[in-house]
């Protein structure tokens, strides 16, 4: 047997790596005992739990006390007055004494979730930047809090005001961690691990503490229980408090202990919400919605009396209305965490006629190009199907098209289509074609796999599909019925997109605000067709070149969408020049 030599060196080194891994395990379990000392959202154990219920409100704030001291009557009025749904967190806790302090007063409150805290040290820092030195990092702080939102899923957030109420440091800090992670915690395009965990959470409203009654909204103390009931109930919690206190506060100040608080409507939220004080106050701002960066302009959902089309594909913008059909498209880009460039196309479609989606098939037993086939039909807007005849029946669903069953197994989940323009989606085996037939049901797809379902990311089948990695993709989306939501990502072009997975397409239509969504047909297959116009590119190679297909989702018939043998500047390989034009086959 051959023998090995090693150097004195290498001998030592050896050594010294095999001592490091010993001391590495012994600090971990030293570490595991000690206390948690960086501010973390509740763990969950794997991706695949499920998350908790949404709760109403999420009251953010800085250490154990304020409840008494500046927010008197809050707690008592949303949780033991209407029953809300309230969970706190503390920022610091700064002694066990003042935590159990904490966890009475909110018992006593009506509040019936545990209090979480975050052990960022003192309790008082004279200012933000004080705040924020001894408390790892406000970075970190946002990305935690972040995380916190998207998993509670509050629909209110409440905290301190942005310039602390009476200059408090930790209280500036609260408020402005608060705001940046509601301005995060929407979004699919931050913090991406946190997305594949938690998915993303728009709140419907920011209500900070303040002092200036102007334009403020002012909390009913009366609406559930007496004044005077909270204000002596409050007079005996501060009399516990007071000793526990490292400072000296005087609550006597009214201008600090009045209900008032400024309402801002959170980052990416529907703006259509009462809020949280009064179902009629007309203080409350309302903002109209808009879709992240979603360009300018009051159309969404507008029916028009009369038929038109518009093209501005330098602004990414493209829409045609009538009085049955709205659509929008628009083309937006973003870089991933790791710098990786994504362009995508989101398209609304509004309906309010059952005949104004189309099924798409191919004339001939041959593949007709996207382009080619929406024109054909004369379709407003044309996208990738499920690729109907594929020889993979085995791994799909039920396929049904006008009545006509293409595929009836139970390979993977179906997306039916309704005639009130809704979208519903069926687990694999649930029902027969058979069966759909008999309710009616003349349109399904098998593609997948399931994004959302019933408002939930649906993170085990994502991580288990065999599609998951980034590619181009075309999928679909239902926010209500009558309003869809079709998003379509150009990939394998470095240098203008990539693609995404799956996790990150579901968060896409998660912001949208869909309650459901199903990926169809993607990679090569990929195409979103406008009035006879792709908006997509490939990148036009012999690796990647607009594929013809079987069949196509599509919406609205207009007669100004030119003919199939008219000029077309996009063929699915980026805009030409000089316009392609199909050969028309010879008359016999």
């Amino acid at each position: 047997m051959r023998k090995y030599a090693f150097s004195a060196r290498f001998r030592r080194a050896l050594v010294a790596a095999c001592a490091a891994s010993v001391l590495f395990g012994l600090s971990v379990a030293f570490a595991a005992e000690k206390p948690v000392t960086t501010p973390r959202p509740t763990a969950v154990p794997s991706l695949y739990d499920t998350l908790p219920a949404p709760c109403d409100v999420l009251v953010v704030l800085a250490h154990p006390g304020d409840e008494t001291l500046f927010f008197p009557g809050l707690l008592g009025t949303l949780a033991g007055g209407r029953g809300l749904d309230v969970r706190v967190l503390y920022l610091s806790c700064a002694s066990e004494e003042l935590r159990a302090f904490a966890e009475e007063t909110l018992a006593a409150s009506g509040v019936t979730n545990p209090p979480e805290f975050w052990n960022l040290g003192g309790i008082y820092y004279e200012t933000r930047q004080h705040a924020a030195n001894n408390c790892g990092g406000v970075d970190k702080l946002i990305r935690n809090m972040t995380d916190l939102i998207r998993y509670y899923r509050p629909k209110y957030v409440v905290t301190h005001d942005p310039e602390g109420e009476y200059g408090h440091g930790l209280h500036v800090l609260a408020s402005e961690i608060v705001t940046r992670a509601c301005a995060n915690s929407h979004s699919p395009k931050k913090l991406a691990n946190s997305v594949k965990t938690y998915g993303i959470h728009a709140p419907e409203y920011i209500y900070y503490h303040t002092a200036e009654p102007e334009g403020a909204v002012v909390l009913d103390l009366n609406e559930h229980l007496t004044e005077t009931t909270l204000r002596d109930a409050n007079a005996a919690r501060y009399d516990v408090l007071r000793p526990l206190l490292p400072i000296g506060i005087d609550i006597t100040r009214d201008a600090y202990t009045q209900p008032l608080f400024r309402a801002e409507a959170a980052p990416g939220s529907s703006g259509t919400d009462a809020g949280l004080f009064s179902e009629n106050d007309p203080s409350v701002p309302r903002t109209e919605y808009r879709a992240p960066e979603v360009v300018e302009g009051d159309y969404c959902g507008v029916f028009s009396e009369t038929e038109s089309a518009a093209a501005r594909p330098e602004e990414g913008f493209w829409e045609y209305r009538s009085p049955n059909l709205a659509v929008t498209v628009e083309h937006r880009e973003f870089k991933t965490d790791e710098g990786q460039d994504v362009a995508y196309n989101v398209a609304h479609i509004f309906t309010q006629n059952e005949d104004a989606f189309v099924p798409g098939i191919r004339e001939t037993k041959a593949h007709e190009y996207p382009w080619f086939m929406a024109r054909r039909y004369k379709a407003v807007l044309a996208i990738t199907g499920d690729n109907m005849t594929v020889a993979e029946g085995k791994y799909k669903g039920i396929i049904i098209r006008d009545g006509e069953v293409f595929n009836d197994r139970a390979g993977a989940d179906t997306l039916v289509m309704g005639a009130d323009g809704s979208l519903r989606i069926l687990p694999a085996g649930e029902q027969t074609a058979e069966q759909l037939l008999a309710e009616g049901v003349r349109n399904t797809f098998s593609f997948g796999p399931t994004l959302i379902a019933n408002g939930r990311i649906q993170h085990e089948q994502l991580h288990t599909s065999k599609v998951q990695r980034k590619n181009p993709r075309v999928a679909i989306g239902m926010v209500e019925p009558g309003h869809l939501v079709v998003i379509q990502v150009d990939g394998r072009q470095r240098g203008y997109s990539l693609g995404v997975t799956l996790e990150m397409l579901a968060a896409m239509f998660w912001a949208e605000g869909c309650t459901e969504a199903y990926n169809l047909d993607g990679g090569r297959s990929a195409a979103l067709v406008f009035m006879g116009e792709h908006i997509n590119r490939h990148a036009g190679n012999s690796a990647d070149i607009q594929r013809a297909l079987p069949d196509a989702l599509m919406w609205g018939r207009s007669d100004l969408v030119p003919g199939p043998y008219e000029p077309v500047y996009n063929i699915g390989n980026g805009p030409r020049k000089e316009p392609y034009l199909e050969k028309e086959p010879a008359v016999k």
